[in-house]
């Protein structure tokens, strides 16, 4: 063996190993002896933070609550207007709910006929309140008349009394209604179709109705 590497320290021997040693046991010296006021400190914090977690869900937990208690004390009017999307304005006014639906941005007269079946099924949530006795529906688009002149007219109408709805098997009509809405007006006690949307309608969309009619 050499005089070279016999004289050679082992690495635990050598500064640089003594050096990280030393820092390492500082740290975990460190650590082991942190002051209460730290500790103390950090155990406020993760309270503090569970008190605010706590805190929103709290809140959230009170706000679906008062929402559910504001959605059960809704009148009719106000839910519709509210839950159904194919209805713009409702107003109940002594035992009369009117459902209004905007159809200006439809593509034809064929495909806004298609909008009175939607209103049938609002009219159903309608007269499942006691103090309806009567719903009227209004759909209005945009109409062009001779000169060029835009005006938003209602353009199909219908009413149906509580004793005319009741009258119907709505499970059954509405089946049978779906693709045939002219059976809806067909059993109103009323309806009304503006002639410049009635001409353009196919044969099976204006089967057996006039442009108004009485039942």
């Amino acid at each position: 063996m050499n005089e070279q590497t016999s004289n050679k320290k082992p690495f635990y021997k050598r500064w640089w190993f003594i050096l990280i040693a030393v820092v390492f046991i500082m740290g975990a010296i460190g650590n082991i002896f942190e002051s209460d006021e730290k500790k103390q400190e950090r155990e406020q914090e993760k309270i503090a933070a569970e008190q605010e977690n706590e805190k929103k869900e709290k809140e959230k937990e009170e706000e679906k609550k008062k929402e559910e208690e504001r959605k059960a004390n809704r009148s009719i009017d106000e839910a519709i207007a509210e839950d159904n999307d194919n209805v713009d304005e409702a107003v109940l006014e002594d035992g009369k709910l009117t459902l209004i639906a905007d159809g200006k941005t439809t593509f034809s007269e064929n495909t806004l006929f298609l909008s009175v079946y939607d209103l049938f099924e609002a009219m159903h949530d309608g007269f499942q309140d006691e103090s309806v006795n009567e719903v009227y529906v209004e759909l209005l688009t945009t109409m062009v008349d001779t000169k060029g002149n835009e005006s938003v007219e209602p353009v199909i109408k219908y009413n149906y009394s509580r004793e005319s709805f009741e009258e119907l098997n709505y499970d059954n009509f509405s089946s049978m209604a779906y693709g045939e809405q002219w059976r809806i007006l067909r059993e109103a006690d009323y309806y009304y179709i503006h002639p410049g949307i009635y001409k353009n309608l196919k044969d099976k969309y204006k089967d057996n109705l006039s442009v108004e009619g009485f039942k």
